[in-house]
This record gives C-alpha cells, structure tokens and sequence, in this order.
C-alpha cells in the first residue's frame, strides 16, 4: 500500500495537465465561424470590396475627369459666345481653299500662303455680307460684280463689258476675242472665281489689242455667296 498511493497520486496530476492543456488550446484558437466573422468586418472596416466598382461607386474626380477635358478645349470670348476648339475656325478653312485654289494655279506654296492672306485681308470690309447662293455661272457673274463695284474696281468691270478699248486716248472700237467675264467653279472648295476680262481683240481698223496686268477679282463662297477673297 505504500507504494500504491504514489502512483494514483501522479495519474491524477497527469489527468489535471491534459485538462488543462485542452482548456488553453480551445481559448486561443477561435472558432471557423469567428475567423470567417473577423474576416468580414476587417473588409468592411477597410473599405476593400471584391466587386467591380461603377461609375457611381466611382470618385468624383474620376467620374467628372471626360468632362473636365471637353470643357478645357472650349472658349468664351468676348461677346460670350463659345468657340469649339476642336474644329478649324471659319477663317483657317477658307484660308486653306484660297491657298489650294492659288496653288492649283501653279504658285508655290510659300507664295500661295501669302496670297491667300493677302485676298483675306482685301475681303475684310466685307466680312458678315452675304450675296446669296450661287446657281450657275451667270449668277456668279451678276454677284462677283456686284462685289468689284463695292470695292472700287468698277473700272475694270467697264472695261471688260465695254465694245470700245482707249488707244491714245482714243475709244475705239473693236470686238473682242474672248468673253468678257471668266468663271471658274471649284467644287472641291466650294467656291467660285470671278474675273473682268483685260480688252483683248482687233479694232475695226485691223489693230490688234491686249491689254497687259492683272485684272481683279472674287471669290465667292457657293453656299451663300460669302466673299472668301478679293484680289485687287
């Protein structure tokens, strides 16, 4: 019996370590469900979604930024109208068929560039006026000399529609060789070139005439008889 009370007394202090151990490790370890549930509110806390965002989950700033862009490539100038910057000013476009138009004729491009400014320039007083929609070549004439009248070529239209020429200082009379008025459409531009003709012919008496220089003359838009360019 003495030596039966040692053992039951070291079984039952191993007993109470297991218990004890068992105790310790169901206190540290939590649950799967409690895990799952800190796992939960961590993301929620953090504001981390796994979701594809909206564009109403979006910032404002990034939602706003397409916005932001289209209003930086607009304008207000000073009478308060908007300029869209996106497309070519009325001005450059028709710079650009006057250009073309002088370089169809051969000029180089420097020279045409310069050209082109230089007939915008001449067509400013006339800027805003509108003669109406060009139909045929007659009614290209009848306004491409309406125009030469108001700039002070007048001149010049007498003498393409006159039957006599100034010799000397002499009006003699003599038929011309040509028409008295060139028109040339280009469709491309949308445009019409208009020009009195220099006396060009042979008087009654066998004397043959052609008047040097270069005539003026305008062109005028087809649409609604705008003056794109006056060269004079």
């Amino acid at each position: 019996m003495k030596h039966t009370f040692p053992y039951i007394l070291a079984a039952c202090l191993l007993l109470c370590t297991g218990c004890a151990a068992k105790n310790t490790d169901s206190a540290t370890e939590p649950s799967q469900t409690e895990s799952a549930s800190a796992r939960t509110e961590t993301i929620e806390e953090t504001g981390i979604s796994t979701n594809t965002n909206t564009a109403s989950d979006l910032p404002a700033e990034s939602v706003t930024t397409e916005s932001a862009q289209t209003e930086m490539i607009t304008e207000t100038d000073v009478t308060g109208e908007t300029i869209d910057l996106k497309s070519p000013s009325e001005a450059m476009t028709e710079m650009d068929a006057l250009a073309a138009i002088c370089m169809a004729e051969g000029q180089t491009e420097e020279l045409a560039l310069d050209t082109a400014s230089y007939m915008r320039e001449k067509a400013r007083e006339l800027s805003g006026t509108l003669f109406g929609e060009i139909t045929s070549e007659e009614d290209a004439i009848a306004k491409g000399r309406d125009v030469l009248m108001l700039i002070g070529a007048g001149d010049s239209v007498e003498r393409a529609e006159s039957e006599y020429v100034e010799i000397g200082g002499e009006l003699v009379k003599y038929e011309r060789d040509g028409e008295p008025w060139h028109v040339e459409h280009f469709p491309e531009y949308d445009a019409w070139r208009v020009t009195p003709a220099l006396p060009s012919g042979v008087t009654e008496d066998g004397r043959f005439v052609a008047a040097p220089g270069q005539p003026p003359y305008v062109i005028l838009r087809g649409v609604d008889g705008a003056v794109l360019g006056v060269f004079h």
